[in-house]
């Protein structure tokens, strides 16, 4: 497979993350990655982002702070 650019490694950034492109495309991300550090950037940032956003989602917060919350964003919404 020919060298992909930035904008097609961002196309493909969530596929690329969940192991779902074919060999042949992962190895042409892989490969990109090894010599463009915004993108290296990108995947790794991309990375934390959805283990920080797993790890949110186990945290239940305070009933009184949903309520308050959806209150504040029902007003807001309303205006």
């Amino acid at each position: 497979m020919a060298e992909i650019c930035c904008q097609e490694l961002d196309r493909h950034l969530a596929d690329f993350v969940d192991g779902e492109l074919s060999p042949e495309l992962t190895a042409a991300m892989k490969s990109h990655l090894k010599n463009c550090n915004f993108c290296s950037e990108l995947v790794s940032s991309y990375v934390k982002t959805i283990f920080i956003l797993k790890k949110v989602n186990e945290v239940e917060p305070p009933p009184d702070v949903v309520v308050r919350l959806r209150h504040y964003l029902n007003s807001k919404l309303n205006m």
